[in-house]
């Protein structure tokens, strides 16, 4: 066996199989990036050929960001011929260059950072899309399948499906009503066949222990059962059970037994066994009645059972009565049969999932590995042929969260080639972890599959390396946790996993001096871990105590941060300081302690959005959404913290004088209902924002940037999941349910809360989330309660070198499962403690909720010079140690907390102050502007107004004073006689943009009311002029929808016939100005265009230059219409002008004269160009051929004069597709497609 030494990556070989096992904070990241580019440089590998795989997206991207980074300041390096001891990147260049020309490596180096975009730095679950993707000939998996993170609901619908066809039979089968009885007594429900179900896809290799039998026939059992019970049914209670409760303890005495009774006697007068029976009658073994014979003589008993050798005779007597055989028999089938068939359902379900996505074309992140390792399985893989040729060298870091199939991946890959017992792989494989840092089994991590690993690399000749020079924390607080954990006897209560004593390395940067302590009173801390011993606080306790911690520390001006090269020594802040618990109940309930002591507090960003409370008090809302008629359901909506109502306003609305307004609400919620589609979700939920003035009231409350920011992070996964999976009303709602239940798998990074701006307040997370980060401070005020007590959510164990699961464990683990949760509670503990770089509090409370003392603080400090048998079986030896006294070592103990009677005053930070602006005698450049169509065209004043807000003020003329409707000729349009005027072109905007243009009429008519009162064009009281302006707005919208349209293929339709899935409206652009240019570089370009479409020559003096900034608009409508050709794109512009009230000028013939006065050309163009845009980054191209078949054109709706005429379009309609070369030119010339 090749002895472990310290990893040095500048010069350790590159070939071979390695494993590095990497204690916190000692560089592992650096050091695979040093592997990298020596595997670049020394063995010349493309660095598209090597295979770089870490645990989550994040930290693949930031792996992949630092590999680049080193690549390039080594090719710094190369090329400014650095001496070696100048840095890492130096001394990278000079091992190259003993066998290299630096030509070779400037050109090894150029190459890698050309290609590094084919980089393989991922995930697994990347990887193995990638080689789906890249090899599916090799693999046999579909080319495009549609790749879904959570089937759940498909399983679940499968497995209510299973139920119901086993709980609904036909009605000539056989037993039904026992058959039923004994699988409801097995636990036979839709809920636990998917709960199975689940288990075995996130473990294949788990083996479910059961009371079933291999090759047993439930048939034959069924027919055995229902002959046995029928028996059992005829006869009379066996005498022999008189004498139990004198013979027995629980459950043969006592209560229990008088239940057996009356549910034997129930069973016989029904003939069919309840629930209660079956379990108890599961009970009457020979080996359970052995086990509950009483040792002493129970009191009442007679004179025969005196003596324990009479009892024990009778019991022998018992064993042998014919009467209880059939018991006996019965006890042990029941289960065999209830195990047996739901097992086999379990069994039926999964090939049925498999069936259902394989039909539908669909694969979950499971299925990316699985269909990996079943083709790298198969004999004389092809697969495992060409990734062998693909990649010659992997890096797999995180190893220790590595599971089974994982590994089994990577060995197949990298390790196969080579005979057990023979010459090291040809292939190169370094596994990069910490196993003392394997706290993540509920996601599947297997510590097991890393010991394999280790003696792998050592079967096959490899080698193994430490890294023990932590860099990351203060020599005290490394020192601190060696005390605790290197020299213990067995601190993670395992032979395999030892910590070797950790040194802090001298930096550089510290002037050769290793990193500082935290000052007090301008000397080093000489106790970084802090211990402090709360006997009689429980779990809440310790939560205030940790608040008043974090409030002394604050206080404390005595207090610093040491100075670093680059920051000078300074106070500490609350952003310093973090809080680790183990459960976000714990740390939901931190955050109002911290804010009652006036300090900042923020959960880590770590964190799922779908554990905010937001998201909980969004799913409350939807649901009142999905059903308006429901007053329960609107008052609990307008309850939450989004409907803003108070306890007063909640009780009158709850009441009679209330009703109405109530109504109102739920009104307002079956409009948002009627929008919710899946593919418009994000419609409604805009609304539901608008409704509630969310942005506005969120904006004025402490908080409320995070609360906003959760919201619309929320409102984009919802509108993504929607719209993706289809989902109705329903699944949504049980969508985000699971979510905020923790019931789905939310560890993908587009779930992270996104909000920047924390990093002043102090950070509340779990340890689970903290891992790999480092705080200057830490907290732990429950570290006592990572014990174990009642089952575990998982309950999965090893045995035997198996995963198992006892399908009917009682409520608590065994011995076993305490042992490994024990030893899991031990890592987290470690990983806890050494996320702080400069301090740590941790506190000892009681746990109330655990029967012994089994705490990782227990173990740690009652078991320091531990025996290997105490290591082995940890649970039992704190079971009986746990009245042992807390003897902390007096380094680590603090016999009383740091308490401040003062306030929390923020230090005012002076570095973060905005400076006065001195001039740099340079003038801002007058033309860079943000500019809309308005501000830019021949009609503005000629300069660019600053704050221009891109809105289309079409027709903003101040109203005139108009006759009435009525007195109007009849053969006028009523509405002509339309007021003019900025508030009613903002009317009618909006109702177009609200409105289902497929909805009734009535709808139309409310809409349209709605906004006229709201902006001033209604009296309000009824009169007949309001009910003649309301008509005529009515009639005009209507006569807009119904109107025949053509596009520029010929195609005829109605915009009735677009839906809300098929629109944007008030689709706002804003794009850069790539160039510099003059607005009459415009003019120029567009002179035979406007003169050839529009007779437009006399352009007015127009050269207004524009030296960057950018242009800025809101198309009014963008439709998609599916064809049978393909989906085709319009934009339309509403213009409500009224051109001189003559119907005439809304002809065909006289538009183009509108369009060109107002110079709409130029607005209509603009907006192509931004919709041109938008396609091509939406579909990653648009060129001409897209241009001419997919989009159908440009509708300016001139909406007074609408009116059907004949083909292609009628009177108040102008139509255009203005050439694609033209568009792109104009593209070309004020924001190239780079900008």
């Amino acid at each position: 066996m090749t002895p472990v030494q310290e990893l040095d990556s500048l010069n350790c070989p590159l070939r071979g199989l390695f494993l590095i096992e990497a204690a916190a904070g000692t560089g592992k990241t650096y050091n695979i990036q040093n592997l990298v580019v020596r595997a670049v440089l020394e063995r010349d590998i493309p660095i598209e050929k090597l295979l770089v795989v870490t645990y989550t997206r994040a930290a693949a991207a930031e792996l992949a960001g630092r590999i680049r980074q080193v690549l390039s300041g080594t090719l710094a390096a190369l090329e400014k011929r650095l001496p070696p001891e100048s840095g890492r990147e130096a001394q990278l260049v000079a091992r190259a260059l003993e066998t290299l020309t630096s030509e070779e490596c400037r050109k090894r180096l150029r190459t890698a950072l050309f290609d590094f975009d084919a980089a393989t730095v991922t995930t697994i679950h990347g990887f193995c899309q990638k080689v789906l993707r890249e090899n599916a000939f090799e693999s046999g998996i579909l080319f495009s399948r549609e790749l879904d993170n959570d089937c759940a609901e498909l399983l679940e619908k499968l497995a209510d499906d299973l139920y119901r066809r086993e709980f609904y039979p036909d009605d000539d089968a056989r037993h039904s009503a026992l058959r039923q009885a004994l699988l409801r007594q097995a636990g036979y429900t839709a809920e636990r066949l998917a709960e199975l179900a689940l288990r075995r896809i996130a473990r294949p290799d788990l083996v479910i222990r059961s009371n079933a039998e291999a090759g047993t026939d439930p048939a034959a059992d069924l027919e055995e059962l229902a002959e046995g019970f029928g028996e059992l049914r005829r006869e009379e209670l066996p005498e022999c059970l008189a004498n139990f409760p004198y013979l027995f303890n629980k459950p043969f005495s006592g209560k229990d037994f008088d239940r057996f009774i009356a549910a034997y006697e129930k069973f016989r007068a029904d003939g069919v066994p309840t629930g209660e029976f079956l379990q108890l009658l599961a009970a009457f073994t020979p080996e359970a009645l052995t086990e509950a014979l009483c040792a002493r003589k129970k009191s009442g008993a007679p004179s025969q059972f005196a003596a324990l050798e009479q009892r024990q005779e009778a019991l022998a007597g018992i064993l042998e009565q014919s009467e209880l055989q059939r018991i006996f028999q019965l006890a042990e089938l029941a289960p065999r049969f209830g195990d047996t068939v739901l097992l086999a359902a379990v069994e039926e379900l999964l090939a049925a999932y498999d069936r259902a996505k394989q039909q539908a074309n669909l694969q979950t992140f499971d299925d990316m590995i699985r269909d990996v390792h079943r083709a790298l399985m198969e004999p004389e893989s092809r697969l495992q042929r060409s990734l062998q040729q693909q990649y010659p060298l992997g890096i797999v870091d995180e190893f220790q969260d590595t599971d089974p199939i994982q590994y089994a991946i990577f060995k197949k890959i990298f390790i196969d080639p080579a005979e057990p017992g023979g010459a090291v792989p040809a292939a190169t494989l370094f596994l990069v972890g910490d196993p003392r840092q394997a706290i993540y089994g509920f996601r599947g991590g297997d510590i097991d599959t890393y010991n394999r690993a280790a003696d792998d690399v050592f079967r096959y000749g490899g080698a193994k390396y430490t890294l023990t020079r932590n860099f990351r924390s203060a020599a005290g607080m490394i020192e601190a946790v060696n005390l605790l954990f290197s020299r213990h006897a067995s601190p993670f209560a395992s032979e395999r996993i030892t910590l070797p004593e950790i040194s802090a390395p001298a930096k550089p940067e510290l002037g050769n001096r290793p990193e500082s302590a935290l000052l007090v009173a301008g000397r080093e801390d000489r106790r970084p871990l802090r211990i402090t011993d709360l006997p009689d606080s429980d779990g809440d306790a310790c939560l205030a105590a940790a608040v008043e911690i974090a409030n002394a520390l604050l206080c404390d001006d005595t207090l610093h941060i040491p100075p670093r090269s680059d920051t000078p020594e300074r106070r500490l802040r609350p952003g310093d300081i973090a809080i680790l618990v183990k459960k976000w109940s714990e740390a939901y309930a931190l955050k109002p302690l911290l804010a009652a002591r006036m300090i900042p507090s923020v959960f880590s960003n770590s964190e799922s959005v779908y554990r905010s409370d937001e998201a909980r008090e969004l799913l409350t809302v939807l649901a009142a959404i999905a059903a308006p008629e429901r007053s329960g359901e609107v008052l609990a909506a307008l309850a939450t913290g989004l409907g803003g109502c108070g306890l007063a306003e909640l009780l009158r609305l709850g009441s009679e004088e209330g009703s109405n307004e109530l109504a109102e609400h739920q009104t307002a919620f079956a409009r948002l209902r009627r929008e919710w589609r899946p593919e418009t979700f994000i419609v409604m939920f805009s609304g539901l924002l608008k409704y509630f003035d969310i942005p506005a009231r969120f904006a004025r409350q402490e908080g409320g940037e995070r609360k906003l920011a959760n919201l619309h992070q929320l409102g984009d996964l919802l509108q993504q999941e929607s719209s993706r999976r289809k989902l109705s009303i329903n699944a949504l709602l049980n969508f985000l349910s699971d979510a905020v239940e923790g019931r789905i798998d939310d560890s993908s990074d587009e779930v992270k809360q996104i909000l920047e701006s924390d990093r002043d307040s102090v950070k509340i997370t779990t340890v689970h989330s903290s891992k790999g980060l480092e705080y200057p401070v830490v907290i732990l005020p429950s570290l006592f309660r990572f014990a174990t007590g009642s089952r575990s959510p998982g309950g999965n164990f090893h045995e035997d070198g198996h995963l198992v699961y006892e399908l009917h464990a009682a409520g608590s683990m065994n011995e076993r499962e305490h042992d490994e949760a024990t030893m899991e509670n031990l890592r987290l503990a470690y990983v806890a403690l050494t996320r702080a770089k400069y301090r740590c509090h941790v506190l000892w409370g009681k746990d109330g909720a655990s029967s012994y003392c089994n705490s990782p603080l227990d173990w740690l400090v009652k078991f320091r010079e531990a025996t290997p048998e105490e290591a082995a079986h940890p649970t039992r030896f704190l079971k009986m140690r746990k009245d042992a006294p807390r003897l902390l070592p007096v380094e680590l103990e603090e016999k009383t907390l740091p308490v401040s009677t003062q306030v929390y005053r923020p230090e005012l930070d002076r570095s973060r102050q905005l400076a006065p602006w001195e001039w740099n005698h340079r003038v801002l450049r007058d033309h860079y502007r943000i500019a809309s169509f308005s501000s830019l065209s021949p009609a503005a004043s000629g300069r660019l107004d600053p704050a221009d807000d891109g809105a289309d003020h079409d027709d903003s003329q101040p109203e005139e004073q108009l006759p009435a409707l009525s007195e109007t000729a009849p053969e006028k349009n009523p509405a002509l006689a339309l007021p003019g005027g900025k508030a009613f072109g903002n009317a009618v905007h909006e109702i177009l943009e609200e409105l289902d243009f497929t909805a009734p009429f009535d709808t139309l008519r409310e809409l349209a009311a709605r906004k006229l009162r709201f902006y001033g064009l209604l009296a309000g009281d009824g009169s007949g002029a309001d009910r003649e302006r309301l008509d005529a707005v009515a009639a005009m919208v209507e006569r807009t929808r119904r109107a025949p349209l053509h596009d520029a293929q010929g195609d005829g339709f109605t915009l009735s016939q677009i839906g809300r899935a098929d629109r944007l409206s008030e689709l706002r652009f804003l794009f850069g100005f790539g160039r510099k240019f003059r607005t009459g570089e415009i003019a120029e370009l567009l002179g035979d265009y406007a003169e050839r479409e529009f007779r437009f020559t006399d352009w007015p003096e127009w050269n207004t230059p524009v030296d960057g900034g950018f242009l800025n608009g809101f198309i009014d409508l963008v439709f998609r219409r599916r064809t049978a050709s393909g989906d085709r794109y319009s934009l339309v512009d509403w213009k409500t002008n009224r051109l001189d009230g003559e119907p005439a000028n809304f002809t065909p013939a006289q538009l183009p004269a509108a369009m060109s006065h107002s110079y709409y050309f130029l607005q209509y163009l603009f907006y192509t160009v931004a919709l041109v845009k938008f396609l091509r980054r939406t579909f990653g191209k648009f060129d001409a051929e897209d241009y001419r078949d997919r989009f159908g054109g440009v509708y300016y709706l001139f909406l007074r004069g609408i009116r059907a005429g004949q083909p292609p379009n009628g009177d108040g309609v102008f139509f255009t597709r203005p050439d694609f070369e033209l568009v792109t030119a104009l593209e070309a010339l004020i924001s190239p497609e780079e900008s």
